[in-house]
């Protein structure tokens, strides 16, 4: 009977998040159809007038605080069995050490400070100049 009901719960989460995944398809294939035929200017083409401003590490906080909330919440309630085994146990808790370590970074302002780079400082002077003489036009 547990078994039965488990297998049913675990059908009704799949068709959920598969109808949740159609339904992002649907909104942005919707939202690329609108911004197309009213070509919306956007982030730093927008005008001054239409802009909102928000400080960049408050726009981050706000927009990755899901990431972080969703599986602490989904983790201290019952509703997910599943986050309960050794390996899912280990995969969450690198996940949110690697979002908690990224969040306090932001917040701390220590990236701001000491900006991570992939390239050195040296090759920056002739990068920045062979994007100048490409005048935007990828080869």
């Amino acid at each position: 009977m547990a078994t039965a009901v488990a297998e049913e719960l675990l059908l009704a989460e799949e068709r959920m998040l598969a109808a949740l995944a159609y339904l992002q398809c649907a909104v942005g294939c919707a939202v690329l159809a609108r911004n197309r035929e009213t070509n919306l200017a956007y982030g730093r083409h927008a005008s001054p007038s239409f802009r909102v401003r928000v400080p960049a590490r408050a726009a981050w906080v706000v927009q990755e605080l899901p990431s972080l909330a969703l599986p602490l919440y989904q983790y201290a309630s019952e509703s997910a069995p599943r986050l309960r085994s050794a390996p899912n146990c280990i995969l969450l808790a690198m996940f949110l050490v690697h979002y908690g370590h990224r969040f306090w970074l932001v917040v701390s302002g220590y990236v701001d400070k000491h900006p991570f780079r992939s390239y050195p400082k040296e090759s920056q002077k002739t990068r920045r100049h062979w994007i100048q003489n490409t005048k935007g036009r990828l080869i």
